[in-house]
C-alpha cells in the first residue's frame, strides 16, 4: 500500500523507460502498482485507460489509478529527487 512515508522513495525507484512510456502515452491516467517482497519493494507505473473495474481493482489492493497531473503533483509535492522527470515539470 501507498503511504505518504514510502510515495517519495517509489517515484524515486521509477526508471526513465517507465516515465517515459506514461508520460509520452496517448492514454491520461496512469496505474501505479507497488510490489513488496522480504527484503523491500519497488513501483511500477503504466499508462492506462480509465475504468471503474480497473480503478477498483487497484484500489482494493493498495495500488492507485491517477492521471499524469497528479503523478506530476505528487513528484513536486514528495520533493522527489527523480531526474528523469523534470522534463515534464
Amino acid at each position: 500500500m501507498f503511504t505518504k512515508e514510502n510515495i517519495k522513495s517509489c517515484l524515486e525507484s521509477l526508471k526513465r523507460q517507465e516515465i517515459e512510456n506514461v508520460m509520452d502515452s496517448d492514454l491520461d491516467f496512469v496505474a501505479c502498482e507497488l510490489h513488496i517482497f522480504n527484503v523491500g519493494g519497488y513501483m511500477s507505473i503504466e499508462p492506462v485507460q480509465w475504468t471503474k473495474e480497473l480503478n477498483t481493482e487497484l484500489f482494493d489492493n493498495g495500488n492507485m489509478l491517477i492521471d499524469k497531473e497528479e503523478l506530476l503533483q505528487l513528484v513536486v509535492d514528495t520533493e522527489c529527487n527523480n531526474e528523469f522527470f523534470n522534463e515534464y515539470l
